[in-house]
């Protein structure tokens, strides 16, 4: 009960009657990690890189993710319908897709998307998510920095999104920078499409993206290895299809919904048992 009154204030967590809790950020939280660790009988977590917060002990279960697969990737006639709704008839589509949030960083994206502007890409980028705070004052900020940049008639803030399977099927390239993830659903969702990503290698995201297998990965907050790798992706059309092809292998191999439910139940079972 004092766990599960802790969990629900702070929100990082959820927790199962059998005393098993699912942990999904990656940022380590010191006592708060030291706590559950001490109280679980079992911690889930969903990548590696959150196993690491809580040291060597027997109670972590690594299960990651698991995502819907049954869609596959977009028809041709999905993706011409898609662009026309968001008026995107002609040029590359990249984008990103997330909440508005300071982490997930996409003043990179911009810059990035700057760069290519420069050199001169026919290339539109989708920023696709909602900003959660009153206000919207990162949404703002972000508007501002598009139109300094020069990038605010190809930088097209979509908002929240209720198809955002449907937009990421579209994209030639999914963008995810990010300054910490713990795992990064939308890179599965964007592999199940056959879509390749560019992404930042922190946190999680190393073990959901094969780096030049399904996508390729840069250092974080380093707009110009993106937008170099976005450009590398869009001019080889064959890499480009190799890399979907194999980000829909891996994300059915991996991060199948069925094989996750399962593992979760097992962990219960355990505790039962």
């Amino acid at each position: 009960d004092l766990v599960g009154f802790i969990a629900a204030h702070r929100r990082v967590v959820d927790i199962g009657q059998e005393g098993a809790l699912d942990v999904h950020g990656a940022a380590g939280d010191g006592w708060w990690d030291r706590l559950l660790r001490a109280l679980a009988s079992r911690i889930v977590v969903n990548s590696r890189a959150v196993a690491g917060r809580f040291g060597r002990t027997s109670r972590v279960r690594l299960i990651y993710n698991g995502v819907a697969l049954d869609r596959g990737a977009a028809t041709s006639e999905e993706i011409v319908a898609t662009r026309r709704e968001l008026k995107v008839e002609s040029g590359w589509l990249v984008g990103m897709v997330g909440r508005l949030t300071a982490e997930k960083d996409f003043e990179t994206c911009l810059r990035a998307l700057a760069v290519l502007g420069r050199k001169g890409v026919d290339v539109h980028c989708l920023l696709v998510g909602a900003d959660p705070a009153r206000g919207e004052p990162r949404r703002r900020q972000l508007l501002a920095q598009a139109a300094e940049l020069g990038v605010a008639e190809i930088a097209l803030f979509t908002g929240h999104r209720d198809d955002a399977a449907h937009i990421i099927g579209a994209l030639d390239i999914l963008v995810h920078c990010a300054h910490i993830e713990g795992f990064g659903r939308v890179l599965v969702e964007a592999m199940a499409a056959g879509v390749p990503v560019v992404a930042t290698a922190v946190g999680g995201i190393p073990e959901v993206v094969a780096d030049g297998e399904t996508g390729i990965l840069v250092a974080e907050g380093d707009h110009q290895a993106v937008a170099a790798a976005i450009q590398r992706l869009l001019e080889d059309v064959e890499a480009r299809a190799a890399m979907g092809a194999s980000g829909r292998l891996r994300a059915q191999r991996m991060f199948d919904l069925d094989a996750h439910v399962a593992a979760v139940a097992e962990v219960y079972e355990e505790l039962c048992s």
